[in-house]
């Protein structure tokens, strides 16, 4: 027969034992991938962009493609911060984007292709006159 004492301190180490679980990790408890994973990327040139519906479409080279852009978007032509209606139909752009649990496309980041700045060699020579 165990002692009323020794009963109390087995129930406590019990309870202990099952208070000292290591926290499942983060892919375990929210079942969504890593980070590097979670936002996709698109590239391609815009072909509409609506600026009352904030929805942007674009051409990719898989085909067509919608995009929701929120007030958390995040715009950038080169390393200056722009607004929606900056955009202009026919630029290329690259955006990161995540679906939500209605399955729309929204837009997490956008960044505007910038032609490369041509050097002096690269130019066309001037026709002589």
């Amino acid at each position: 027969m165990i002692k009323p004492a020794s009963r109390i301190a087995l129930v406590v180490v019990i309870a202990l034992g099952f208070g000292h679980v290591t926290p499942p990790l983060r892919s375990q408890q929210t079942n969504l991938p890593p980070p590097s994973e979670q936002y996709p990327f698109a590239s391609g040139t815009i072909e509409r962009l609506d600026l009352g519906s904030k929805r942007l479409n674009i051409k990719t080279p898989k085909g067509a493609r919608s995009f929701d852009v929120t007030i958390r978007t995040y715009i950038f032509r080169g390393k200056e911060k722009i607004a929606l209606d900056k955009l202009k139909i026919g630029e290329s752009i690259k955006l990161s984007y995540y679906t939500n649990e209605l399955g729309q496309a929204l837009v997490k980041r956008i960044k505007v292709d910038q032609p490369e700045p041509m050097t002096n060699s690269a130019r066309q020579p001037e026709a002589p006159k």
